[in-house]
């Protein structure tokens, strides 16, 4: 499991027994590549479908960070990348896409991801929302 901290800015690795179903710490590595800037604070973490990329949502400095995933779990920031807006509360990868929502410009901004890198391309989408804080499929 991977828990990202909010004031920290990041990533905590945790494991659980499968006998008693506590958690472990098992690492801690830092949400951004560049590291945290004054006024920061992390607000989402998301997993790619195939476990290989992790992205945190930093509002703030309003970045999304890529970080890769280790086979046995361990994180590695990769690159931090604009959000697209003012606050980027929350975010959801699902079929190819990463889609933000910013809180404070009010609209959700799709990117494609590339599926080598994992990384976002050029914003391909926006609509406006008032206040978005929230994203969550809506499909059968």
């Amino acid at each position: 499991m991977l828990v990202v901290t909010e004031y920290s800015i990041e990533v905590a690795v945790a494991q659980s027994s499968r006998e008693s179903g506590i958690f472990s710490l098992a690492g801690v590595a830092p949400a951004t590549r560049a590291g945290a800037l004054p006024g920061d604070s992390a607000a989402e973490i998301a997993l790619s479908p195939d476990g290989r990329h992790a992205y945190v949502g930093v509002r703030g400095s309003n970045r999304i960070s890529v970080l890769d995933v280790d086979n046995d779990g361990g994180v590695r920031p990769r690159a931090d990348v604009p959000g697209g807006g003012d606050w980027p509360r929350h975010h959801l990868v699902r079929n190819g896409w990463l889609h933000v929502a910013h809180e404070r410009s009010g609209d959700v901004v799709t990117y494609p991801l590339d599926p080598a890198s994992g990384l976002p391309g050029e914003a391909v989408g926006r609509v406006a929302l008032s206040s978005p804080t929230a994203l969550v499929p809506a499909g059968r």
